[in-house]
């Protein structure tokens, strides 16, 4: 999946899954100086996805969570309810202070990859090989070894440029930062993750 920019408009967070099984998600957040917010997302419980169109939150207080949930939008129509939210009447008090020091310190953008190791091993093999034959990496980055003959089957995963290892069962999924890292969620985590894009900061780095 691509990323997507609704007009001007660039995300503080962005969290994109390819998921060959489920079908691909992302989701965006949005945090305006007026202390206002959103969350755009597209994903198999969001309204419209099927018709490729996308659901949008309006975040007044990331404690109480979402206050009005919009779907069934054009790329156009997102950023048009964008441009409404930027605009609206600032929010006062510690409420805005409280908004505001929460944008600066946790929501930052975040692009990742993630792939489920299913019954298929080849759904991770397929991903390393491909990485493996960049340009920048001359010799190769990740080394994997297949466990197949175990309950359950699990991968060794070897990162040479960081030299980070990984044990990555099947069920769990395979997630790659923009630098290349490896790290996994279970599918519960990230399940979430999609759906919430809560504590995605913590749980991808290595």
């Amino acid at each position: 999946m691509s990323c997507i920019k609704f007009g001007k408009y660039e995300p503080q967070r962005e969290i994109v899954i390819s998921d060959t099984i489920n079908g691909n998600s992302m989701q965006h957040f949005y945090w305006f100086s007026n202390g206002y917010g959103a969350s755009v997302c597209q994903n198999r419980n969001s309204k419209g996805q099927e018709d490729g169109l996308y659901e949008l939150a309006v975040v007044r207080d990331v404690k109480l969570g979402y206050s009005t949930i919009i779907g069934y939008l054009t790329a156009d129509e997102v950023a048009d309810h964008l441009s409404r939210i930027e605009k609206l009447p600032g929010l006062v008090g510690k409420r805005r202070e409280h908004i505001m020091q929460h944008t600066k310190t946790v929501y930052k953008m975040t692009k990742y990859s993630a792939y489920e190791f299913s019954h298929d091993y080849t759904s991770i093999t397929d991903v390393l090989d491909r990485l493996n034959a960049r340009p920048e990496y001359d010799d190769g980055r990740y080394e994997y070894l297949y466990h197949e003959n175990t309950n359950p089957p699990y991968f060794e995963l070897f990162d040479g440029y960081e030299g980070d290892d990984l044990t990555l069962l099947q069920g769990e999924f395979l997630l790659i930062d923009p630098e290349g890292r490896l790290s996994k969620l279970s599918r519960d985590e990230a399940t979430q993750a999609i759906l919430k894009g809560v504590g995605l900061d913590e749980k991808v780095c290595v």
